[in-house]
């Protein structure tokens, strides 16, 4: 009896251990499955690049581009890309990259059917801001743009929501900076440019005989960055920045490259070609503007730095000066705080300035001995 028990228990052990496996083998591919229907993120270096959709969760043949679409969670708007479809998936890659810190939503025929979160990077460098030009803190009454200069790149769409500009009193000033749909950065998104109203600044247009110019002669102002802006991997800034500026006089005078004062080094050396402007000038366009040729017309290799608020410029150069003649260049791009440019003023009189002949850049011939 004994042995006949034994040999029924064995009997059911080995059944349950087929069963087991056979339960196993048949989960494998629903496990798989499953798996393969979880919408993921694409990454590159490091970078949300995109979303990555299976077509399990596409039901139907028809378009994805016409049907499928991402947003912002809580965001009504649709974000533009690309679609592309390989190996039963579709990858969605925005025109505007993904944020860490940011959930987004996916949604076909309007519906939605998922939601995915982009990481904060915890090995992220906390980014900081590096810079804000102009420099000085007396400005003209028609400043025209302010450049914000980033260690990292930063999140777009949100600058105006992180800063702004306080009068006397502490009072926000609404409608200071022009809102643009599509914020203007460089192509790292670590430099932003911000104008100021344009329209509120040429005296001839509506917004400027309405609302007058944003900031006026003689007072002070408060420019606030609040900490709370994050980069694209989801960090705030280290530190939020509080700085005063006074308005003084407005400047409708083009910049004047024949007055500007030059110390021209001795040839065999390398010390920097010295020129004071007289006035501060556009940080980023001096680097784009203004360039030494060498007698046959070469550009001269070296390296541009602005100091004394964008007052002084120095160029040196990459090799010794050989005795003989050179070249400054200015492009008529160059604009001073105000946006004035060589050629003319920000705000002028279209109908005289037709009458006046342009030129494509100011030359000035050196002697270097």
């Amino acid at each position: 009896m004994k042995t006949i028990y034994n040999f029924l228990i064995m009997q059911q052990i080995r059944l349950g251990f087929v069963l087991s496996l056979i339960f196993f083998v048949l989960a494998l591919p629903a496990c798989k499955e499953d798996e393969e229907e979880i919408i993921n993120i694409a990454w590159k270096n490091n970078h949300a690049k995109g979303i990555i959709v299976p077509l399990g969760l596409l039901p139907g043949d028809d378009s994805v581009h016409q049907l499928l679409h991402i947003r912002l969670e809580n965001n009504q708007i649709n974000m533009l890309g690309d679609y592309s479809i390989k190996d039963k998936t579709v990858l969605f890659q925005p025109l505007v990259p993904l944020s860490r810190g940011y959930s987004y939503e996916v949604l076909y025929r309007n519906k939605l059917i998922g939601r995915i979160s982009v990481p904060v990077d915890a090995n992220a460098r906390t980014p900081k801001l590096v810079a804000v030009y102009p420099s000085r803190d007396t400005v003209p009454e028609n400043l025209l743009k302010m450049y914000f200069q980033f260690s990292a790149p930063m999140r777009e769409g949100e600058a105006l929501q992180h800063i702004f500009l306080l009068d006397e009193h502490n009072n926000t000033l609404n409608g200071t900076f022009l809102d643009l749909n599509s914020e203007l950065w460089n192509e790292e998104r670590t430099v932003l440019t911000l104008w100021l109203d344009p329209g509120r600044i040429k005296r001839d247009l509506i917004p400027n005989r309405k609302m007058g110019n944003p900031l006026q002669k003689g007072k002070y102002y408060t420019l606030i960055v609040s900490d709370q802006w994050k980069n694209t991997e989801g960090k705030t800034l280290e530190q939020s920045l509080s700085r005063k500026l006074f308005v003084g006089a407005r400047d409708d005078e083009s910049p004047q490259p024949q007055t500007w004062q030059l110390q021209l080094p001795k040839s065999a050396t390398t010390t920097p070609l010295s020129i004071k402007a007289g006035e501060s000038l556009d940080y980023f366009l001096l680097a784009e503007t203004i360039s030494i040729a060498d007698v046959n017309n070469n550009k001269v290799a070296g390296t541009l730095s602005i100091k004394a608020k964008e007052r002084n410029i120095a160029f040196t150069p990459s090799q010794p000066w050989k005795a003989g003649r050179y070249y400054l260049r200015v492009s008529a791009n160059l604009e001073d705080l105000a946006g004035n440019n060589i050629n003319r003023p920000f705000d002028r009189d279209i109908i005289k300035e037709r009458e006046k002949k342009e030129t494509q850049f100011f030359e000035k011939e050196l002697r270097i001995e």
